[in-house]
This record gives C-alpha cells, sequence and structure tokens, in this order.
C-alpha cells in the first residue's frame, strides 16, 4: 500500500498539481453482504467459501483538471487496487467515472464505469458518491470519497 500511496504522490508532484482534486478513498457498501472466494489447492482441487466484503477501502487518488484520475485503494476483496481512467462531469455534481483497476477477481485489468455525485462541503470540499450497479458476477456497490480542490479561491 505504501508504494502505491508514494505512486500517487510522485504523481501528482510530477504534474506540477497546482489545480485538480485530491481523492480521499473511504469506503463501500455493497448490496450483498458475502462474495464467492475460490482457492486453488496445489494438487489443482478447488474450493469455494463465503467471505464478507472489506468495505473500509482506505486509499488516494489525484484527478486533473482535464478529468484524468489516477490512485489506489484497499479493495472490497481485501486487496491493493491501483487505478486510472477519466472523469466526465455533466454538470458542477453529476458525472461518470471510467476506469482500469487491478486487484480484482480474474487477476487483470478490470473496467469499471460508475455514475458519481459530488455533494459540495464549503468551498474547497466535497463528498463523493460513485455508484456501480450489479452487472454479471458483480454485486452492486456505492463508493464514498472525500475530494479537496486545489484550485484557487
Amino acid at each position: 500500500m505504501i508504494k502505491s500511496i508514494l505512486a500517487v504522490v510522485v504523481t501528482i508532484l510530477a504534474t506540477n498539481a497546482v489545480a485538480g482534486e485530491l481523492v480521499i478513498h473511504l469506503g463501500s457498501q455493497h448490496t450483498a453482504k458475502t462474495y464467492a472466494h475460490r482457492t486453488t489447492a496445489a494438487d489443482g482441487s478447488t474450493r469455494t467459501e463465503a467471505r464478507r466484503f472489506n468495505n473500509a477501502n482506505v486509499g488516494l487518488g489525484y484527478i486533473s483538471d482535464g478529468g484524468w484520475l489516477v490512485g489506489s485503494y484497499h479493495n472490497s476483496y481485501d486487496v491493493n487496487t491501483i487505478y486510472a481512467g477519466r472523469r466526465w462531469m455533466f454538470t458542477e455534481q453529476l458525472g461518470v467515472v471510467t476506469a482500469l483497476a487491478t486487484g480484482y477477481r480474474e487477476g487483470r485489468l478490470q473496467p469499471t464505469v460508475a455514475l458519481t455525485y459530488a455533494l459540495p462541503i464549503g468551498r474547497k470540499w466535497s463528498l463523493n458518491a460513485l455508484a456501480m450497479p450489479p452487472a454479471g458476477q458483480y454485486e452492486g456497490v456505492l463508493h464514498l470519497t472525500l475530494n479537496y480542490n486545489f484550485k484557487g479561491d
């Protein structure tokens, strides 16, 4: 996790981030309480067990003024995730986020799409809700972030 946070900090510093947003990942709530976790033994046999989602998804990210985003958090399957993508805002508060993320079931880059809503808290802060409906084998999830806007006064 430290390496992931360091990668985000270096990215922010490399872009001379005097604008954009710092994203603080807080947590998630899923449409189900558990998921099926499959393990494979050395002999090739598999076992499936129900595991509870990790809803404390702490992490950091950055969104540029152009909507490009990068970050890392500890995901709902208790694995570190690194993501990169884009946010499109239709209004000051409503938008869509698309990204590629690591650390999910298939062990490859996972495409994600979420509807996002930003609730302003003062001039610089906003509480953001990202909603992803259930799709295929994935449960629906509501993810919360606290964002700090670096733009000048």
